[in-house]
């Protein structure tokens, strides 16, 4: 007989969160080392990596709405808190200390996209203020194509230097 047997299905549901939820969360800070890094190989390589862990999150949290709904509560943290109450009062399966890990790992994993989020727009801002002033433009006003896609030429342009 196997370990899960004897678990209560809604564990085995969270566990399979807690999993995906950590392994999203090893994701994102090694998509924060390539970001850190200027690697572009290592930044394509970790946001090709952040797909499948995040298809598998989505997919184990659908099981838990699916659980949820089929025993008759709403699919959400309040259905979930209520679930736990009538299903686990004792504790016996884990089942509250599972969802308050499973909360905690899906905080880090916000907190840690926001950064790398933070990083990606502090990089562009970087690479938009060059690009402005090479273009002889206001840096923050980087217009290089007109709403209709046309590329945009600046009439007064200077020269950076002489040779």
């Amino acid at each position: 007989m196997s370990v899960t047997a004897h678990l209560h299905p809604l564990s085995i549901i969270l566990r399979q969160e807690i999993a995906m939820a950590s392994i999203l969360l090893d994701t994102l800070q090694q998509e924060q080392i390539a970001l850190l890094g200027k690697n572009a190989s290592a930044i394509d390589h970790a946001l090709a990596n952040k797909q499948q862990p995040t298809a598998n999150l989505e997919k184990t949290s659908q099981q838990r709405e699916a659980y949820l709904r089929k025993n008759n509560f709403p699919a959400t943290a309040v259905g979930m808190l209520a679930c736990i109450e009538e299903h686990d009062p004792q504790g016996h399966h884990q089942l509250g200390s599972l969802w308050r890990q499973l909360n905690a790992l899906g905080t880090q994993c916000l907190q840690q996209n926001h950064l790398n989020g933070s990083i990606i727009a502090s990089r562009r801002l970087s690479v938009q203020t060059a690009l402005s002033i090479l273009r002889g433009s206001e840096p923050g006003h980087l217009a290089c194509y007109t709403p209709t896609g046309q590329g945009q030429t600046k009439a007064d342009s200077h020269s950076l230097g002489q040779a």
